[in-house]
């Protein structure tokens, strides 16, 4: 058997573009309503080049999600939430766009997850990037998983 970067388990060319397990799905969606997913597996769309909708769930592949999270911040100017899985790293791109963004939420769940098809877990933790475009989504929560949720606060020098 080959062993991928995520475990043993199933390896696809596209093996950094991985399908969320259905419990997360599950529990986005009860705490966002229906979510559109611009960013499904084997999609015959370019979902950076189309308009998300009022409410919005990316797994993107972790080899572009720079890109993903820019789409995501322009959705959320014009008023759509975008919830977004990602591998938790800590990288200069990603502590300037999400962590000392005021804006983004931050939520590190607080087990690794294993991803439909693989038989071990992520070997990071994973987190979830909410962009609010809503009120409601400012301030929700979810007792469906357990998670670590990181606020920035800056010092007003």
């Amino acid at each position: 058997m080959i062993q991928s970067a995520i475990g043993v388990g199933k390896t696809t060319v596209d093996s950094d573009h991985v399908e969320t397990p259905n419990w997360l799905k599950n529990a986005i969606k009860e705490e966002f309503g229906t979510t559109f997913d611009p960013c499904p597996l084997r999609a015959k769309f370019d979902g950076l080049s189309i308009n998300w909708q009022k409410s919005n769930f990316v797994n993107p592949p972790f080899s572009s999600k720079e890109l993903w999270m820019m789409k995501a911040e322009k959705e959320m100017e014009k008023g759509n939430t975008t919830v977004m899985l990602m591998p938790f790293r800590l990288s200069n791109y990603f502590i300037n766009r999400v962590i000392l963004n005021k804006n983004v939420r931050l939520r590190i769940l607080k087990n690794r997850v294993k991803f439909v098809g693989y038989q071990r877990a992520f070997p990071c933790h994973v987190c979830l990037v909410i962009y609010p475009g809503c009120e409601e989504h400012k301030q929700s929560s979810s007792d469906n998983y357990e998670y670590f949720e990181l606020e920035c606060i800056t010092n007003k020098t």
